[in-house]
């Protein structure tokens, strides 16, 4: 994934050594390939924008970052809340109707600020036993999260 984020710059600036590994260059299959989205049909070619971008694109390929990208989390924490709440709330499900909307959506925003675990906090509250298993593996996400 790293290797895959580090050749975007490049390969929008036109250099495509970089991209020999991945199947989305459409220059290695096509060498007389035109860029249709850009003006002209022309790569980008300000040097300024460059350094800009690979400045930008760095920050994506930490090993933190990649792994958190790997795992299909979010980068931003709006983007993070909706995804968990689609999660719990799916659109293709009509939960609006009955409170249970209400519930997955307080159990979006628990799981958010307390981590994965809350639900080992909740089983305990109602006296039911979470389970070393549920534990483990809800303190495992979580030490990943923090």
């Amino acid at each position: 994934m790293k290797r895959s984020i580090a050749a975007i710059v490049p390969h929008s600036f036109g250099s495509h050594d970089a991209c020999a590994d991945h199947e989305w260059c459409r220059f290695k299959l096509e060498k007389d390939y035109k860029r249709k989205s850009l003006p002209h049909c022309k790569d980008l070619a300000d040097d300024f924008l460059k350094k800009d971008l690979e400045d930008l694109m760095g920050k994506y390929t930490t090993p933190a970052m990649c792994r958190k990208l790997a795992e299909l989390q979010s980068t931003n924490s709006v983007e993070n809340m909706n995804q968990l709440i689609a999660r719990k709330a799916p659109k293709s499900m009509h939960f609006s109707g009955s409170e249970s909307l209400d519930y997955r959506v307080s159990a979006a925003a628990t799981q958010k600020n307390e981590g994965s675990s809350y639900i080992c906090t909740v089983n305990e509250t109602h006296k039911m036993t979470p389970g070393k298993v549920t534990a483990k593996r809800f303190q495992g996400i979580d030490r990943k999260r923090g």
